[in-house]
């Protein structure tokens, strides 16, 4: 499937949107933390204090993690607009529906494929 400009232009608009919303997200978060770590350093902390500090980073850790993951996928969205494969599924090849991609914009499998990856994902998580 190719894309018609308008299409096209308003994926870019999507995917720019969503990329500033995900720095944003960063950046407020880098701010939260650093004040939650002086706060944190600023106190007596028994051993237990020190878990809940410690879950507390590595929960801060693990969401920073996921948001440059997601600007990673943002990224690659982005060249596959420019290249003009995005409207095509990575496993098969076959078209991604404009809706998809309009709700998904990082999506790179159609919705078939998509399921099929899923399936199997769960099934090798199931089987650790």
């Amino acid at each position: 499937m190719m894309l018609s400009p308008m299409q096209t232009q308003q994926l870019r608009d999507l995917l720019h949107k969503r990329y500033r919303a995900t720095l944003q997200d960063i950046e407020l978060r880098v701010q939260q933390d650093g004040s939650k770590v002086g706060a944190l350093r600023d106190l007596s902390l028994d051993e237990g204090d020190r878990a809940v500090s410690d879950l507390i980073a590595e929960t801060g850790h693990a969401l920073m993690e996921r948001e440059l993951e997601e600007l990673r996928d943002l990224d690659d969205a982005m060249k596959r607009l420019r290249e003009e494969t995005i409207a095509h599924c990575s496993d098969c090849g076959k078209s991604i529906e404009f809706a998809r991609l309009c709700a998904y914009p990082t999506a790179k499998r159609c919705i078939d494929c998509q399921r099929q990856h899923e399936r199997n994902s769960a099934s090798r998580t199931s089987s650790l």
